[in-house]
């Protein structure tokens, strides 16, 4: 896939491929699944993160902005959840593509697939939550912002980390 300025992306069939192996793992192993998600974002997404502290098109951080207060909208009392879950799912998805690497997509991308469903289980069923998900997005948002690959990597990893907390709280 090409994108006029940002470079040629082969993510389509092999973000299939990479999804399709890891929904299988994922299925194998249900009582470990979202441990070893985790874990796998905890390595991923903090570098991810500082990537695109570097690397971030102003245009990119403007939509990262946009995600943001989408996320925003989606937990007041006006919004909606699901607009909360999608916000979070395209900021995530604009920090990896904001890296210009296709293979960082290739392999983040399934994952963020398969979050989804924590996503909203975090939401929906752990008290304030997505308001706690939502000052870390913040944090990561004004690092990438920034430019400060440091703070962006930083603010990831406790952002990642206390979704994992807040998950297994609530699910013990």
């Amino acid at each position: 896939e090409t994108r006029v300025g940002r470079g040629t992306f082969i993510v389509d069939n092999a973000t299939r491929g990479v999804g399709s192996s890891f929904d299988v793992i994922m299925r194998q192993n249900p009582d470990h699944g979202y441990v070893h998600l985790m874990e796998m974002r905890e390595i991923l997404e903090p570098e991810i993160a500082a990537l695109a502290a570097l690397r971030a098109s102003d245009a990119q951080i403007e939509a990262m902005r946009a995600a943001v207060e989408q996320m925003e909208h989606g937990l007041s009392p006006a919004g909606r959840v699901e607009d909360f879950v999608d916000g979070d799912a395209r900021f995530h998805k604009l920090i990896a593509e904001s890296c210009g690497n296709p293979l960082i997509l290739s392999i983040i991308s399934p994952v963020l697939s398969l979050i989804r469903e924590q996503q909203e289980f975090h939401v929906y069923r752990v008290k304030g939550g997505g308001r706690r998900s939502q000052t870390y997005h913040r944090h990561v948002f004004h690092a990438i912002e920034n430019r400060d690959p440091e703070n962006a990597r930083k603010s990831m990893l406790t952002h990642i980390r206390q979704v994992r907390e807040d998950v297994q709280a609530r699910t013990q």
